[in-house]
């Protein structure tokens, strides 16, 4: 009697053996939490070809022309990390490129200006936009008994 196997679940011959997938990389430790008097900012301008920066943050986290960048956004920020296999370079002058449509995403146009913030100890360059800021700022004197007045 022979073994019937049914037609959708028959695999092709391959020409050669299956290549198995890497295991997932083990995820990384928790970062410690940020502290104020340890992270940087500056205000800078993006560029008509989307790129920022500003040199002594760049500097500070030890970034170097030709490195990879890779971007991740958030609903307030964009956080730009180091990598070796990032889709971005930094340019001779030192500046980060910010994804057209991150900038989109933000109503980010050139010449605007954007709050950097750089957090040596995670490696990171945090870039939010000036409504943020504002938003962030408002929030807070909106919270300070007597609001305005009392300034």
């Amino acid at each position: 009697m022979a073994l019937f196997v049914p037609p959708d679940i028959v695999r092709p011959a391959t020409a050669g053996p299956v290549p198995i997938p890497p295991p997932p990389s083990p995820p990384l430790p928790p970062s410690p939490p940020l502290q104020a008097g340890r992270l940087m900012l500056a205000v800078a301008a993006i560029d008509h070809s989307g790129r920022t920066g500003d040199q002594s943050l760049l500097s500070a986290l030890g970034w170097h022309p030709g490195e990879r960048t890779a971007a991740t956004v958030t609903a307030d920020m964009v956080v730009l990390r180091r990598t070796h296999s990032g889709p971005f370079r930094i340019d001779s002058r030192r500046k980060v490129f910010i994804p057209a449509g991150t900038r989109a995403l933000f109503s980010i146009d050139t010449g605007d200006r954007v709050v950097l913030v750089a957090a040596p100890e995670h490696d990171v360059l945090i870039v939010h936009p000036m409504a943020v800021i504002a938003n962030l700022i408002a929030e807070r004197y909106a919270s300070t008994p007597g609001g305005l007045d009392v300034l």
